[in-house]
């Protein structure tokens, strides 16, 4: 199992086939182990983490009879419920720090393709329908923002551990440098924004961390000042951060503005998991709005209202939004709590890692729904499950 983890971790930023059988197989041996070996992942049993996941989605299957087309919604929070099969296949299979230590470097190997195939397209001022936008291997510049910035804490985190060598730090470094390059070539604001929020955030957890973070977000902010003299576009994304009449921020708004409207007209169940594009798009969609499907296919136009708790709200109503943030909150809970018995003892610990990856996430998913694509939420329930374990496993360096 623990090979899977390995293939799945290469998979991560580069390609959703690897991943994908990754999560096949590592089901299939979760259900083996399940049926033939109970005993080796009777932990996980015990885990209340565990029982609120199922609690969770069996509360989505129910919410989703009441869809406008329940088996639409229930095959979304079936797909939805899959993603977290690498969390657990981590929790299971990561037991030392030799097999932490290999998971992070493919993950980071991953991490340098996606960022040298955006680089050549920034090189290159390669085009694609968002414009001369770098995306490395993802579909979007945005979605290739998200994973960059789950990535950063991740590749910062390795760099400062005592157990890489001196040619792997050179390594992750160069990544690292590499992918905060990359974010700013992205131009995607929100992602900006939370990649600053976070590190005021990490700054606030770890006093002896302060000059460190501060010399580092003062010379990305030197950087992009830089750049955005170089790149007259960069410029022009970093003017529209408050302009109302901009497109694509007016566009969220009225987004947000029919999110809330079809809370308020669904305020229990909602529409129904996977329903927002269809229902925005044919009867709440705004007569202001520029960005709209084509008239023969509504599912053409915008899928989701740009907001994570949004998109949770008008889908679930208020019983399936506060039960999302009240499962994230869970998640965040955990870690706040494993952090708190390790930060004593290490500036690095993985659970405050995972803390700002889950922050970087949701911030950034306050102007884009990030909780729907399938390649992020792969990556970040890989990183959770690592960052659940990785204090634990660190410090056991023999192989069971």
């Amino acid at each position: 199992m623990y090979y899977i983890v390995l293939l799945i971790a290469l998979g991560s930023n580069i390609s959703p086939f690897l991943t994908l059988w990754g999560i096949i197989l590592g089901f299939l041996f979760l259900l083996y182990m399940g049926i033939y070996q109970k005993k080796n992942i009777s932990f996980i049993y015990k885990d209340t983490f565990l029982r609120i996941s199922i609690l969770y989605f069996i509360l989505w299957l129910i919410l989703s009879t009441q869809s406008i087309e329940p088996i639409r919604s229930m095959e979304s929070v079936c797909s939805t419920a899959y993603r977290l099969i690498p969390f657990f296949l981590v929790v299971v299979a990561i037991s030392n720090q030799k097999y932490l230590k290999m998971v992070f470097l493919l993950f980071s190997i991953s991490v340098l393709i996606t960022d040298i195939a955006a680089l050549y397209q920034l090189i290159t001022h390669a085009e694609s329908d968002w414009g001369i936008r770098v995306l490395g291997l993802s579909n979007s510049p945005t979605f290739f923002a998200t994973h960059m910035l789950m990535a950063i804490p991740v590749l910062w985190w390795c760099a400062n551990k005592k157990y890489f060598s001196s040619k792997e730090k050179i390594f992750l470094k160069i990544a690292l440098i590499l992918s905060v390059f990359m974010l700013i070539a992205s131009q995607t604001r929100g992602a900006w924004i939370s990649f600053f929020v976070t590190g005021i955030i990490y700054a606030a957890c770890c006093k002896n961390m302060r000059k460190k973070i501060l010399i580092g977000l003062t010379s990305v902010l030197i950087l992009i000042g830089g750049l955005s003299v170089i790149y007259p576009t960069l410029q022009y994304r970093l003017n529209s951060v408050t302009d109302m009449q901009f497109t694509s921020n007016s566009e969220r708004v009225l987004m947000w503005k029919a999110a809330i409207e079809i809370t308020k007209d669904y305020p229990l169940a909602g529409i129904g998991s996977d329903e927002f594009g269809y229902v925005y798009n044919t009867e709440y969609i705004s007569p202001l709005a520029k960005e709209r499907s084509q008239a023969n296919d509504p599912r053409s136009g915008h899928g989701h209202p740009h907001n994570n708790i949004l998109k949770r709200l008008s889908e679930g109503g208020i019983i399936g939004g506060s039960a999302f943030i009240l499962f994230n909150l869970y998640i965040l809970y955990r870690l706040i709590k494993e952090y708190r018995c390790r930060r004593s003892e290490n500036d690095y610990s993985f659970a405050l890692m995972g803390i700002l990856v889950l922050v970087a996430v949701h911030i950034e998913g306050l102007t884009d729904t990030n909780f729907t694509c399938v390649p992020i939420m792969r990556e970040f329930w890989l990183l959770m499950g690592l960052a659940w374990i990785g204090d634990n496993a660190e410090i056991i360096k023999q192989v069971d």
